[in-house]
């Protein structure tokens, strides 16, 4: 079993995700205060919103050159809902979807594509106003609609 120290991430907070193929989860990385760059939480799933899907061209191009995977492609957002390795559930109170939500299923293959793209088309995919990356399999949800209402921060540990 892994030694999952506690996370320092918080709700609200501006993070870099990206999956981790050694730990078989989703490394969480601060984008501000005194950790930003470094891996502050390990999680089973996650719910970011004002979502960028980020692709380091330089990265993916050494991928393609040494044939070896490195972290160079991730999604940068706020935090809403989280389920971190040690137990620690993290999450908006309310979370509300509107009717009008569309799922699309997103994918990301360096040796295929430069970005992120829709499974459904294989468009680019560079903002979303949600994604959710999910514990079943490594795969990331796009969600978008006109609104959406975030409530107070619920903290709960299992």
């Amino acid at each position: 079993m892994l030694n999952i120290p506690r996370s320092k991430t918080q709700i609200y907070d501006k993070v870099f995700v990206y999956r981790n193929l050694t730990k078989s989860c989703w490394s969480i990385k601060s984008c501000q205060g005194e950790d930003s760059g470094k891996v502050t939480g390990h999680a089973s799933w996650f719910i970011l919103k004002d979502v960028d899907f980020k692709v380091s061209e330089a990265g993916r191009q050494r991928v393609i050159l040494e044939k070896r995977k490195n972290v160079h492609a991730g999604l940068i957002g706020t935090l809403v809902s989280v389920k971190f390795l040690d137990g620690q559930f993290l999450s908006a109170q309310k979370l509300s979807l509107p009717e009008d939500f569309s799922e699309e299923l997103v994918q990301y293959n360096p040796y295929q594509n430069k970005t992120f793209i829709k499974s459904s088309d294989g468009s680019p995919i560079v903002h979303s106003l949600l994604a959710l990356g999910d514990d079943i399999r490594p795969r990331i949800y796009s969600y978008e609609s006109k609104e959406l209402n975030l409530g107070q921060t619920n903290n709960i540990t299992y």
